[in-house]
């Protein structure tokens, strides 16, 4: 294995070790440390709530004062001044590029995710954990898939575990990417308990030691969530000293929340249909010069990833992943993306991303197609990648990914 082939492992094997055991161990606090320390914030939270939105799919998010949301409550984040918009041309230059042809406004972000006319002024959308059996979904995801490490190419191997097809982008050695963005196609996968499906961004940094990423995407996870809808959701991890810390959403202090209509956990309110309407939303994560990692969705920031906590990525990323991700303990893997491989068909059918994009430190904030040269397919299991290419201005760099899943032995290559 060469040395690219080698470190993209390295930070692939950190973000699965998330992505599959929903690790929320953060700089030491674990166990009952850890639940205390929730418990107080949960505490201080009641009283900084100042509305409560309960949306049509059942979720409830408390308006939180944004200067008493629980990541600030960090040790890290003593003396941390909120960012409240990205302000880089680098996020000035998508908004007005063809790399996303979407509405940008908060209130269309909130239709998006249903949130409504959003949480007051001064205030966040903090989705609640409810009851005991919920605050296990976020705690307790040890008891599988302990010990996952993954090594792309798999495409041979059988057993359980993690999957993906998507493609994988690593510029010019040196050049760091200050950006990746795309079109996230989102369907609705027939997912079972501990099993999760979804779609993702992710940036990424094989630095010795000091490896990190952070995933940007929709998933669908019924033992997380409590149901089968498609969620907008965030993971991030980092290694220091031989300990990866890391979680989902904002089950640890990591993730600052910064706009008021919508945030990690809600639902999409519209789900593609095979050879019907198509839905979807276009997200980026974008770094600023204070080494902050934002979370854009349809070119509207809503929040970031404070750089006190990713040493690795504050100047920015190795590489980037866009594709589609599964999760099962059991021998049979879930559907991806739509169900279905691209066959060269209507596009209707298959789940794709379009308008991808990438912005590396010498391109002058100035978003651009990926280079065929610099692009590996990756693929592992019961999942292909289809039309990997630039389409036209309007879909610009375009591929479909997916399959039906099932057991290893049963697929189609």
């Amino acid at each position: 294995m060469d040395y690219k082939s080698l470190t993209i492992s390295i930070a692939v094997t950190i973000a699965v070790a998330i992505l599959a055991n929903h690790v929320v161990s953060t700089r030491g606090f674990s166990g009952q440390k850890e639940t205390e320390q929730m418990a107080e914030v949960k505490t201080i939270n009641k009283h900084a709530t100042t509305k409560t939105i309960k949306t049509t799919f059942g979720d409830i998010f408390d308006c939180v004062d944004i200067h008493r949301q629980p990541t600030l409550l960090h040790p890290l984040l003593k003396n941390h001044k909120i960012e409240m918009r990205p302000g880089s041309a680098l996020h000035r230059n998508l908004k007005n590029s063809s790399f996303s042809t979407e509405s940008s406004s908060s209130t269309n972000v909130a239709k998006l995710v249903g949130l409504g006319k959003g949480c007051p002024k001064g205030t966040v959308p903090i989705r609640r954990t409810v009851g005991k059996e919920n605050m296990i979904r976020s705690f307790d995801y040890n008891k599988f898939g302990k010990n996952l490490s993954i090594d792309f190419p798999i495409k041979e191997s059988g057993g359980t575990g993690y999957d993906y097809a998507g493609i994988v982008l690593r510029p010019e050695s040196g050049k760091l990417i200050k950006g990746a963005a795309a079109n996230l196609i989102i369907y609705q996968p027939k997912v079972k308990d501990h099993q999760f499906s979804g779609a993702i961004i992710e940036v990424s940094n094989g630095m010795p030691g000091n490896a990190g990423a952070i995933h940007l995407g929709w998933m669908v996870d019924p033992l997380y969530f409590g149901d089968g809808q498609p969620r907008l959701f965030a993971a991030w991890a980092q290694a220091s000293n031989g300990k990866i810390s890391g979680c989902y959403n904002m089950d640890c202090p990591g993730f600052v929340q910064v706009n008021r209509y919508a945030t990690f956990g809600s639902t999409f309110s519209h789900v593609s249909v095979i050879n019907g309407p198509q839905y979807g939303t276009h997200m980026s994560l974008t770094v600023e010069p204070s080494g902050n990692w934002w979370v854009n969705i349809r070119n509207v920031g809503i929040g970031y990833f404070a750089n006190e906590f990713f040493t690795g990525l504050r100047a920015g990323a190795d590489w980037t992943l866009w594709g589609g991700t599964v999760y099962s303990p059991f021998p049979s893997s879930p559907p991806m993306g739509s169900g279905l491989e691209y066959n060269g068909g209507p596009f209707r059918r298959t789940c794709y991303m379009n308008q991808v994009g990438y912005v590396n430190q010498d391109d002058g904030h100035r978003y651009s197609d990926p280079n065929p040269s610099s692009v590996q397919v990756k693929e592992s299991r019961c999942y292909l990648v289809g039309k990997n290419r630039y389409v036209d201005d309007k879909w610009r760099y375009t591929f479909f990914f997916g399959g039906e899943g099932g057991d290893f032995h049963s697929c189609r290559y």
